[in-house]
């Protein structure tokens, strides 16, 4: 008996009022078989008992998808039953991978369903949740959105990862408005590379920028260091974007400390810094005796 004899046989048995209104055909990497279930009986009633089912198939339980049939009645079932167990799939290539551009309009190409067909999202006037346990990919579902729409030029991309755990600061280069972590007031740290747009500063903003002008008024090169703490704010060699200061290659943060006006401002009326010196570059030079 073939692979539709046996859908056929274990669907059917035991239970009077079904009914396969097409033959069951070859659909993808699997069999489709199309059933008007008993009056009465859902989708979602079979998909409750979907072990059931592929102890009855005899087949893995990732092989058996009931689902329901959206342009027929409640009583229509789609059974697709697939050759391979969907988590013995092995990695689906993104079909953006070797993309130069995307049309955000048309959603960002996500993975494949059960059946193996090509899965989008749709970004345009939607607001995507994404939740699961640790470690399930939530993280790695952000990051397919974003380089999606990345890849329109008609996108601003703004990325704010309050954790700070730097998950998306690969995409820090190609985002119109980056943040990574919070500061002391809770609102959103951006990075002091990045073009903000003038923002007034909360009151212990103002405090630290004054004290970051007037100690470059000094000569003495700032850098800024984390809200309330000793670290520097800035990132490591691990992380380095490679672009802005780090051009030409990782540049530490007496490197990349600074006396210009401007760049302090647009840093520190963006989050509430506190002031590093670099020591090394401020040590006043040696006279000749």
């Amino acid at each position: 008996m073939g692979r539709a004899g046996q859908i056929a046989t274990a669907v059917a048995k035991g239970l009077d009022g079904i009914k396969f209104v097409a033959p069951i055909t070859r659909e993808g990497p699997g069999w489709r078989a199309d059933i008007d279930l008993p009056l009465g009986v859902t989708p979602g009633d079979v998909a409750d008992r979907r072990a059931r089912l592929a102890s009855a198939l005899r087949r893995p339980l990732g092989c058996v998808w009931p689902d329901a049939d959206p342009n027929e009645h409640e009583g229509r079932l789609v059974l697709w039953v697939g050759d391979r167990d969907l988590s013995k799939t092995g990695i689906v290539k993104w079909t953006l991978a070797g993309a130069r551009r995307h049309d955000a309009f048309a959603g960002i190409p996500f993975g494949i369903d059960p059946r193996g067909r090509a899965q989008r999202v749709p970004l345009i006037q939607h607001n995507i949740l994404i939740g699961s346990q640790p470690g399930q990919g939530k993280t790695a579902s952000v990051r397919v959105l974003a380089c999606g729409a990345a890849l329109d030029p008609t996108t601003e991309l703004w990325l704010h990862e309050n954790k700070g755990t730097g998950d998306l600061d690969a995409l820090e280069p190609v985002s119109h408005r980056f943040v990574s972590g919070i500061d002391a007031r809770g609102s959103p740290r951006p990075s002091e590379d990045r073009q903000e747009s003038p923002r007034m500063p909360y009151p212990e903003r103002a405090a630290l920028l004054a004290a970051a002008m007037e100690t470059a008024a000094r000569g003495w090169p700032v850098f800024p260091l984390r809200p309330g703490d000793k670290p520097p704010a800035l990132h490591g060699e691990r992380r380095c974007p490679g672009t802005g200061d780090c051009a030409g290659g990782h540049r530490k943060f007496e490197q990349r400390a600074t006396t210009n006006p401007e760049r302090i401002e647009r840093c520190w009326t963006a989050g509430a810094f506190n002031v590093g010196i670099a020591t090394g570059p401020a040590r006043p030079r040696q006279r000749n005796a």
